[in-house]
């Protein structure tokens, strides 16, 4: 039999091992359903921040800003309701965070904020407490009322300045505002090193469950490194020295690395968070390397299973802090860096970072087998004693 055909079946039967372990099969049973799941979840009412939109004004000005607000795509979900009492409940109740209400005669309200004239607030705002979403939110509001507001403007100036004392029309004055040319977008986002324009219509509550998925590989890579300390433990690698130890311990952590990330690499593709299948399967490829190394070096370090298992809360915690899952924390991205999440989740979208993840795994298969040269000598000395 060949060397490779050997190595090959050992992997094969180490593969084959971790389908006999529940917590491995329920943990790779999370890969399939994460993404349906939070999809559901997102098409319910589930924005981190819900804001109740109530107009008094019946004028299609004031019903095209309500409408723009119920279209927009982001974490702060916009819903109707039918009148000034409901909205107030609604905000008591806490059962929204805000309340916005437009009140009657929009648009004089508007014309006369303009005209710099005393007038009656264009929204009323009900909030349960100022925090900085409230504050963020406001701008929103002015984004929709921005073209209204600009009309009111340009028909000021132009009465008290470019046509002084002359009749002019209101649809004149409209026809001439809506029909002049049209400026592209102020802000065009590329991907870096590409003219490809990135789109915008991404679903930002959905948007960290690439990390999220990518944690999950990470914890079945690290079980299987707990899996092969407990049979270490129990003697079935006695025949091997200490020092040969590290390679099914190699074999183990990447098996669990490969088949979870097949697992997440078929998610992510029929996913709408996928960023082409090449792309995807170089990331990804790279991801198994990674994460099979830190994995190792884990197992390399703590030589028990139980010392290794009580850490992984910790090390699953600090991968959703310092890795760029939900917030890219700039200050904490040097600590980040020792994470193999941190250069997967940044080679998405940066081939830079290929650069960066080879030199990581240089790094973490060097310290392995270093640290597992030390720790064998030493433990072959004491067993010489």
């Amino acid at each position: 039999m060949s060397k490779f055909r050997k190595c090959f079946m050992w992997f094969c039967m180490l593969t084959k091992r971790l389908f006999h372990q529940w917590s491995f099969l329920l943990i790779l049973c999370m890969i399939p359903l994460v993404i349906p799941v939070a999809n559901i979840a997102m098409n319910e009412d589930s924005g981190v921040f819900r804001v109740a939109l109530y107009s008094e004004d019946k004028g299609e000005k004031a019903e095209n800003v309500i409408k723009s607000l119920k279209r927009r795509n982001s974490v702060i979900e916009f819903y109707e309701v039918d009148s000034r009492e409901e909205v107030q409940k609604a905000v008591v109740s806490q059962k929204t965070d805000a309340a916005w209400i437009i009140n009657d005669n929009f648009e004089k309200n508007l014309a006369d904020y303009v005209n710099g004239e005393t007038v009656g607030a264009v929204f009323d705002i009900i909030e349960r407490e100022e925090t900085k979403i409230t504050k963020i939110s406001r701008e929103i509001m002015f984004g929709a009322i921005y073209g209204d507001l600009s009309y009111a403007i340009y028909k000021d100036f132009s009465v008290d300045v470019l046509v002084p004392g002359t009749d002019v029309r209101e649809e004149e004055f409209r026809t001439y505002f809506t029909t002049q040319q049209e400026f592209g977008d102020v802000i065009i986002p590329r991907k870096l090193g590409t003219n490809k324009k990135v789109e915008s219509d991404v679903n930002y509550l959905t948007a960290p469950l690439r990390g999220i998925l990518s944690l999950i590989v990470l914890i079945c890579s690290v079980a299987a490194a707990i899996y092969h300390l407990k049979d270490r433990a129990e003697g079935k690698y006695d025949w091997l020295s200490h020092r040969g130890r590290i390679v099914p311990a190699f074999a183990s952590c990447l098996s669990a690395a490969c088949v979870s990330a097949i697992a997440v690499f078929v998610a992510l593709l029929l996913s709408d968070i996928s960023t082409g299948f090449f792309n995807e399967l170089v990331s990804m490829l790279i991801y198994i390397v990674l994460v099979t190394g830190f994995s190792l070096l884990l197992c390399t370090a703590f030589r028990s299973p139980g010392k290794l298992g009580a850490m992984v809360p910790g090390l699953m915690v600090a991968s959703l802090a310092l890795s760029p899952v939900f917030f890219d924390i700039t200050a904490l991205r040097p600590v980040s860096m020792i994470l193999p999440t941190h250069y997967y989740l940044y080679s998405v979208y940066d081939a830079r970072y290929y650069l960066y993840a080879l030199v990581y795994c240089m790094a973490v298969y060097s310290l392995a087998i270093i640290m597992n040269h030390i720790l064998s000598k030493h433990k072959e000395n004491n067993m010489r004693l």
